[in-house]
């Protein structure tokens, strides 16, 4: 089976499957890029807060080249098989996601201790009508986010549980 990469992928694709977010073909068969999303995000073991997001790593920079910060863990997006992996933004993307309060985490797996999940910039919108509002915060400085009418929204998750929104 043949997989093209782009040109500027091939030095990293024949590195393996490890640095998939340099552009390797992942363990399912996706092809990963954008250096600009491997990056470190550092956890306060004590207040249990991201307290820095780290500049992104080039892929010859090794992951334990990063700064250290004393009393905070720097979690980086590795699958528990040992696949790097990307995370689903920029840091500076994130970062503002954070400083709105729009951003949880919980705990993870040896390889990434911490699972990160945070509210899409594309649900502004849901913000301005009025559909969602913020009525709190929580211990991590994460905003609680309840819907404001309408008939309760049943989701689906991946697993196909079913899981119900809060109200007001």
């Amino acid at each position: 089976m043949l997989f093209l990469l782009p040109q500027k992928c091939l030095k990293s694709a024949f590195k393996g499957l490890s640095y998939a977010s340099k552009c390797v073909v992942s363990e399912d068969f996706i092809v990963k890029g954008g250096v600009a999303q491997f990056y470190p995000i550092y956890v306060d073991e004590k207040t249990k807060r991201i307290v820095h997001i780290g500049d992104y790593l080039e892929p010859d920079e090794d992951m334990n080249s990063v700064p250290v910060i004393n009393g905070a863990t720097p979690v980086f997006p590795i699958k528990e098989g040992g696949v790097e992996m990307n995370w689903g933004m920029k840091k500076e993307t994130l970062q503002d996601l954070l400083d709105k309060g729009f951003v949880q985490f919980s705990e993870g797996y040896p390889l990434q201790p911490y699972i990160f999940k945070y509210v899409s910039t594309k649900y502004k919108k849901k913000f301005e009508e009025g559909r969602w509002e913020i009525i709190g915060e929580r211990a991590d400085g994460s905003k609680i986010i309840v819907q404001t009418g309408g008939i309760i929204p049943r989701a689906t998750t991946v697993w196909q549980k079913k899981v119900y929104l809060c109200y007001k």
